[in-house]
């Protein structure tokens, strides 16, 4: 852990006897059957957790859009006792369940991963798509995305400063081969309310 926890939230974690995860958004409170997770206040290029109500509004939209794949999981928001705080309560399942650690020890077959992937198709077929009013999925907004990890890591990483402008040079050179295809996803509807963090 990199700084002291805030009184609240070693109160909370505390109360509960759970075991902490820390990650550069968020912390992980392990207790039991169950499992917190609670947004820290920061604000990052690509998030804002800054007040108490923007933390709750996440949160509630976690749940929402956790549910649909996972309701058994997403348990529902609890209260961080008086502190305003808010944590998305999850029932916990052990890592060994995790997809990644069940296909390094060979325990997934073809057809369960065909049948997963049939599965994430149809949800995809069917989730909310970003109309072409909004911003998500905008070429000019994807390039922007791309470019805040350079101001975000520049003065994190003095020493890697030519790397990272070759990095961002490059950046800048793909976005304008494929700008067109983006434009076309985002016109064809292809932009739509998915989990940014899947993967394997």
């Amino acid at each position: 852990m990199t700084t002291p926890l805030p009184a609240w939230l070693d109160a909370f974690r505390r109360r509960l006897g759970a075991e902490l995860i820390e990650t550069h958004i968020s912390w992980l409170l392990l207790a039991g059957e169950f499992a917190w997770k609670l947004k820290k206040p920061i604000t990052l290029p690509f998030l804002d957790y800054g007040t108490p109500a923007l933390r709750r509004r996440c949160c509630e939209e976690e749940l929402r859009l956790n549910r649909r794949f996972a309701p058994d999981l997403y348990l529902g928001l609890e209260a961080v006792g008086d502190s305003g705080e808010w944590a998305v309560k999850m029932r916990r399942f052990p890592e060994a369940q995790r997809l990644d650690h069940v296909c390094a020890r060979g325990g997934v077959s073809l057809a369960q991963l065909s049948g997963l992937a049939r599965g994430l198709q149809a949800f995809h077929a069917g989730a909310a798509v970003a109309g072409p009013d909004t911003s998500f999925g905008a070429p000019d907004e994807v390039l922007a995305q791309a470019l805040d990890n350079f101001t975000t890591l520049a003065p994190l990483l003095p020493a890697a400063a030519p790397r990272l402008a070759e990095l961002a040079a490059w950046t800048r050179a793909e976005f304008a081969r494929i700008s067109p295809q983006l434009a076309a996803r985002k016109a064809g509807g292809r932009v739509r309310e998915c989990h940014g963090d899947l993967h394997l």
